[in-house]
Protein backbone atom coordinates (compact mmCIF):
# COMPACT_ATOMS: atom_id res chain seq x y z
CA UNK A 1 0.00 0.00 0.00
CA UNK A 2 1.07 3.43 -0.37
CA UNK A 3 2.00 5.99 1.93
CA UNK A 4 -1.02 7.75 3.81
CA UNK A 5 -1.53 10.88 4.14
CA UNK A 6 -1.33 11.42 8.06
CA UNK A 7 1.17 8.69 8.50
CA UNK A 8 3.72 10.18 11.14
CA UNK A 9 7.28 10.14 9.18
CA UNK A 10 9.10 7.63 11.46
CA UNK A 11 5.77 4.73 10.52
CA UNK A 12 5.88 5.80 6.89
CA UNK A 13 9.50 4.43 6.32
CA UNK A 14 9.96 2.41 9.44
CA UNK A 15 6.92 0.60 9.36
CA UNK A 16 5.62 0.87 5.70
CA UNK A 17 8.66 1.11 3.46
CA UNK A 18 6.73 -0.89 1.04
CA UNK A 19 4.54 1.92 0.60
CA UNK A 20 7.37 4.54 0.12
CA UNK A 21 8.27 1.43 -2.86
CA UNK A 22 5.07 2.26 -4.49
CA UNK A 23 5.40 5.80 -3.84
CA UNK A 24 8.88 6.15 -5.77
CA UNK A 25 7.15 4.16 -8.70
CA UNK A 26 4.51 7.21 -9.05
CA UNK A 27 8.00 9.29 -8.47
CA UNK A 28 9.75 7.37 -11.37
CA UNK A 29 6.56 7.70 -13.82
CA UNK A 30 6.40 11.61 -12.80
CA UNK A 31 10.24 12.21 -13.97
CA UNK A 32 10.23 10.04 -16.60
CA UNK A 33 6.88 11.90 -18.15
CA UNK A 34 8.74 15.15 -17.46
CA UNK A 35 11.63 13.59 -20.27
CA UNK A 36 9.37 12.52 -22.67
CA UNK A 37 6.76 15.34 -22.60
CA UNK A 38 9.38 18.43 -23.42
CA UNK A 39 11.88 16.22 -25.63
CA UNK A 40 8.05 15.85 -27.69
CA UNK A 41 7.67 19.23 -27.30
CA UNK A 42 10.95 20.73 -27.66
CA UNK A 43 12.47 18.39 -30.48
CA UNK A 44 15.54 18.99 -29.71
CA UNK A 45 15.17 23.17 -30.07
CA UNK A 46 15.73 25.83 -27.43
CA UNK A 47 14.20 25.16 -24.24
CA UNK A 48 12.37 27.59 -22.03
CA UNK A 49 13.43 28.21 -18.21
CA UNK A 50 10.40 25.41 -17.61
CA UNK A 51 11.62 23.08 -19.80
CA UNK A 52 14.96 23.54 -18.60
CA UNK A 53 14.10 23.38 -14.98
CA UNK A 54 11.97 20.26 -15.68
CA UNK A 55 14.71 18.27 -17.69
CA UNK A 56 17.41 19.21 -14.64
CA UNK A 57 15.32 18.14 -11.96
CA UNK A 58 14.23 14.62 -13.77
CA UNK A 59 17.98 13.87 -14.35
CA UNK A 60 18.56 14.60 -11.04
CA UNK A 61 16.26 12.09 -9.63
CA UNK A 62 17.05 9.73 -11.70
CA UNK A 63 21.02 10.54 -10.82
CA UNK A 64 20.34 10.20 -7.21
CA UNK A 65 16.81 9.10 -5.87
CA UNK A 66 16.40 5.91 -8.73
CA UNK A 67 19.49 4.61 -7.71
CA UNK A 68 18.57 4.22 -4.25
CA UNK A 69 15.13 2.53 -5.08
CA UNK A 70 16.92 -0.11 -7.19
CA UNK A 71 19.12 -0.98 -3.90
CA UNK A 72 16.30 -0.99 -1.65
CA UNK A 73 14.59 -3.78 -3.60
CA UNK A 74 18.15 -5.79 -4.82
CA UNK A 75 19.54 -5.40 -1.18
CA UNK A 76 16.69 -5.20 1.07
CA UNK A 77 13.38 -6.79 -0.13
CA UNK A 78 14.14 -9.53 -2.80
CA UNK A 79 16.51 -11.29 -0.69
CA UNK A 80 14.44 -11.42 2.78
CA UNK A 81 11.67 -12.65 -0.32
CA UNK A 82 14.20 -15.58 -1.54
CA UNK A 83 14.89 -16.92 1.92
CA UNK A 84 11.35 -18.30 2.36
CA UNK A 85 10.44 -22.06 1.57
CA UNK A 86 7.43 -20.80 -0.30
CA UNK A 87 5.59 -22.39 -3.64
CA UNK A 88 5.42 -18.99 -4.73
CA UNK A 89 8.90 -18.34 -4.65
CA UNK A 90 9.92 -20.66 -6.70
CA UNK A 91 7.56 -19.28 -9.40
CA UNK A 92 8.96 -15.38 -7.92
CA UNK A 93 12.33 -16.29 -8.32
CA UNK A 94 12.57 -15.75 -11.79
CA UNK A 95 10.96 -12.76 -11.86
CA UNK A 96 13.24 -11.59 -9.07
CA UNK A 97 16.66 -12.38 -11.34
CA UNK A 98 14.02 -10.87 -14.74
CA UNK A 99 13.75 -7.35 -12.50
CA UNK A 100 17.22 -7.88 -11.43
CA UNK A 101 18.62 -7.67 -15.53
CA UNK A 102 16.03 -5.21 -16.27
CA UNK A 103 17.74 -2.99 -13.65
CA UNK A 104 20.77 -3.01 -15.49
CA UNK A 105 19.61 -2.90 -18.85
CA UNK A 106 17.42 0.26 -17.68
CA UNK A 107 20.58 1.89 -16.04
CA UNK A 108 22.20 1.52 -19.38
CA UNK A 109 19.32 3.12 -21.34
CA UNK A 110 19.20 5.92 -18.83
CA UNK A 111 23.46 6.70 -19.33
CA UNK A 112 22.60 7.39 -22.69
CA UNK A 113 19.42 9.75 -22.44
CA UNK A 114 21.27 11.59 -19.81
CA UNK A 115 24.46 11.95 -21.86
CA UNK A 116 22.11 13.39 -24.45
CA UNK A 117 19.62 15.93 -22.52
CA UNK A 118 22.37 17.32 -20.57
CA UNK A 119 24.51 18.48 -24.29
CA UNK A 120 21.35 19.77 -25.15
CA UNK A 121 21.63 21.52 -21.66
CA UNK A 122 24.49 22.54 -22.12
CA UNK A 123 24.56 23.64 -25.86
CA UNK A 124 20.98 24.84 -25.83
CA UNK A 125 19.95 22.69 -28.49
CA UNK A 126 20.52 18.94 -29.83
CA UNK A 127 21.27 18.42 -32.74
CA UNK A 128 18.68 16.61 -35.38
CA UNK A 129 20.54 13.27 -35.76
CA UNK A 130 20.50 12.91 -31.73
CA UNK A 131 16.78 13.73 -31.33
CA UNK A 132 15.03 10.39 -32.93
CA UNK A 133 17.89 8.27 -30.93
CA UNK A 134 16.82 10.34 -28.03
CA UNK A 135 13.35 9.20 -28.13
CA UNK A 136 14.15 5.76 -29.32
CA UNK A 137 15.49 5.19 -26.16
CA UNK A 138 12.70 6.96 -24.10
CA UNK A 139 10.71 4.61 -25.87
CA UNK A 140 12.69 1.57 -24.81
CA UNK A 141 12.69 2.28 -21.45
CA UNK A 142 8.37 3.45 -21.48
CA UNK A 143 7.91 -0.16 -22.13
CA UNK A 144 10.33 -1.25 -19.67
CA UNK A 145 8.71 0.95 -17.25
CA UNK A 146 5.19 -0.15 -17.54
CA UNK A 147 6.29 -3.89 -18.06
CA UNK A 148 8.59 -3.43 -14.70
CA UNK A 149 5.95 -1.51 -12.59
CA UNK A 150 2.73 -3.72 -13.05
CA UNK A 151 4.81 -6.83 -12.44
CA UNK A 152 6.09 -5.53 -9.09
CA UNK A 153 2.74 -3.81 -7.98
CA UNK A 154 0.83 -6.59 -9.40
CA UNK A 155 3.45 -9.96 -8.58
CA UNK A 156 6.34 -8.84 -6.44
CA UNK A 157 5.04 -6.20 -3.77
CA UNK A 158 1.55 -8.03 -2.86
CA UNK A 159 3.68 -11.44 -2.11
CA UNK A 160 6.16 -9.64 -0.21
CA UNK A 161 3.25 -8.25 2.30
CA UNK A 162 2.18 -11.80 3.00
CA UNK A 163 5.38 -12.81 3.65
CA UNK A 164 7.50 -10.52 5.15
CA UNK A 165 6.57 -10.31 9.18
CA UNK A 166 6.73 -6.75 11.03
CA UNK A 167 10.58 -7.40 12.02
CA UNK A 168 11.32 -7.70 8.94
CA UNK A 169 9.42 -4.59 7.43
CA UNK A 170 10.96 -2.67 10.24
CA UNK A 171 14.35 -3.80 9.19
CA UNK A 172 13.71 -3.00 5.73
CA UNK A 173 12.84 0.43 6.62
CA UNK A 174 15.92 0.51 9.01
CA UNK A 175 17.90 -0.47 5.70
CA UNK A 176 16.19 2.59 3.50
CA UNK A 177 16.66 5.10 6.39
CA UNK A 178 20.35 4.50 6.53
CA UNK A 179 20.97 4.46 2.78
CA UNK A 180 19.48 7.68 2.38
CA UNK A 181 22.01 9.16 5.12
CA UNK A 182 18.88 10.88 6.89
CA UNK A 183 17.75 12.83 9.96
CA UNK A 184 14.33 13.42 11.63
CA UNK A 185 14.12 16.86 9.39
CA UNK A 186 14.70 14.71 6.10
CA UNK A 187 12.62 11.95 7.16
CA UNK A 188 9.76 14.70 7.59
CA UNK A 189 10.37 16.36 4.20
CA UNK A 190 10.25 13.02 2.39
CA UNK A 191 6.99 12.00 4.03
CA UNK A 192 5.86 15.93 3.10
CA UNK A 193 6.80 15.42 -0.38
CA UNK A 194 5.32 12.23 -1.13
CA UNK A 195 2.04 13.57 0.19
CA UNK A 196 2.20 15.95 -2.66
CA UNK A 197 0.42 14.75 -5.84
CA UNK A 198 2.65 14.51 -9.11
CA UNK A 199 2.05 15.94 -12.61
CA UNK A 200 4.08 16.00 -15.58
CA UNK A 201 5.38 18.99 -17.36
Amino acid sequence: MAIKIGEKPAESLLNNPLGLLYSCHRRVEHFFNVMVTVTQAAQGGTLSEGQRHALKSALRYFREAAPLHTLDEEESLFPRMLKFQNPKIKTMLDKLEGLKHGHREAEDNHQKIDQWIQEWLNKGTLSEEKVPRLSEYLNRLSDFYQAHILMEETDVFPLAETLLDQSEIGAIGQEMVIRRGLDPDALKQLTEDLKKPSRPV
